[in-house]
């Protein structure tokens, strides 16, 4: 697996973070990321993060904590185009989870999904998330519980 590293969003760091996009066929699935740190920042309950690999920005996140912290919900959650199709994503994605799933009090992790083409449904499936079919938040609900995150991670460790 990829060795990602997770960083807060600081001045030294936020014009890279920003200048991280998705391709074209992508830009009407997710906000840009530049919206995403200022939704984050008025928001009291969420953070975002971004991912390096080998010392290079290559994606981004905002996660808002739900339920007294018993849910996470995952606003956003890109790689740039640039990086795409290399697994980038996917060791983003288990970076994430192992972060989140380390507080005992998180129960679940959920995210709205959109079903467009070019939308993220089938790599949200290969990170362990379940679709319920229910409209959730402008998408469609996808959604990780802690024990399928176990499961997940024995499986990946074998």
């Amino acid at each position: 697996m990829k060795n990602i590293d997770l960083r807060e969003i600081t001045l030294q760091n936020l014009d890279e973070v920003i200048d991280l996009t998705v391709g074209p066929a992508q830009t009407s699935l997710v906000a840009d990321n530049l919206y995403s740190i200022a939704q984050a920042g008025l928001d009291p309950l969420g953070w975002c993060r971004a991912a390096y690999l080998d010392d290079q920005p290559v994606g981004f996140m905002f996660v808002k904590a739900l339920n007294e912290g018993r849910n996470m919900y995952l606003c956003r959650f890109m790689v740039g185009h640039r990086h795409q199709g290399q697994g980038i994503g996917f060791c983003m994605m288990q970076v994430l989870l192992q972060s989140l799933f380390s507080s005992t009090s998180v129960d679940l992790v959920d995210l709205a999904v959109s079903r467009e083409p070019g939308g993220a449904e089938g790599f949200y499936q290969k990170c362990g998330f379940t679709a319920t079919d229910e409209p959730y938040r402008g998408g469609w609900r996808m959604v990780l519980m802690r024990t399928q995150f176990q499961m997940l991670q024995t499986a990946l460790d074998a």
